[in-house]
Formats: C-alpha cells, structure tokens, sequence
C-alpha cells in the first residue's frame, strides 16, 4: 500500500518532507512527475538528476517545492529552506492527492 509519511527532521537544508512510503525507486519518480504534471497541475520550473538523486522543482499557485529521490530516502516532496506550517500542510495535501491518485491505479 502506497502511503505519504511526513518525517521532521534536523537536516541542515530540509526541514521537513513527505515520503512516498512503497513508491520510493528511482524509476517511480517518472512517474510522480507525471502525475504532479499532468493530472496535478503543477508547471516543471526545473529537473536534474545526478549520481544518487533525481530533482524536479515545481511550482502550483503560491507553492514552490521540490519532488526529489535520494538513494537514501527514496521519493519525496520537500523544500529545500525551511516553511511555515501552512506551507507543509499544503504540501502535504497534494501528496495526498498523489497518494490518492496511485491508489486507484494500482487497486
């Protein structure tokens, strides 16, 4: 089953981020992409990927944040400076949106 876990943390540059429990491989980042994309709404501003991690910047109305798989971590949407409790419980929404949306692909 597919999940979205916030974890808070005491990363120097991320604060806070949203896992995607179960949907954390590299090649499953393709696909959030698409769904933030496409089905979401959320404009691409940026995408790189380097040896151990992949990163796509998004932005949907007021919301910049960043999609990102790390080896470590696996998928996950974060912001790379710390946010307001509103800004991650927007963030947090559209995971859940995500979530939503691969849950009834994969039932």
């Amino acid at each position: 089953m597919i999940e979205l876990k916030r974890h808070v943390t005491d990363f120097d540059k991320m604060h806070t981020f949203f896992e995607f429990v179960n949907y954390d491989g590299w090649e499953d980042f393709d696909g959030l992409v698409l769904i933030l994309s496409n089905l979401l709404g959320c404009k691409v501003r940026e995408q790189f990927d380097g040896p151990y991690s992949r990163h796509c910047v998004f932005k949907k109305d007021d919301l910049i944040f960043e999609l990102m798989h790390h080896d470590d971590i696996g998928n996950c949407l974060c912001n790379m400076k710390k946010q307001s409790q509103n800004y991650y419980d927007k963030l947090e929404s559209l995971g859940r949106e995500v979530v939503a949306i691969l849950q009834s692909y994969y039932q």
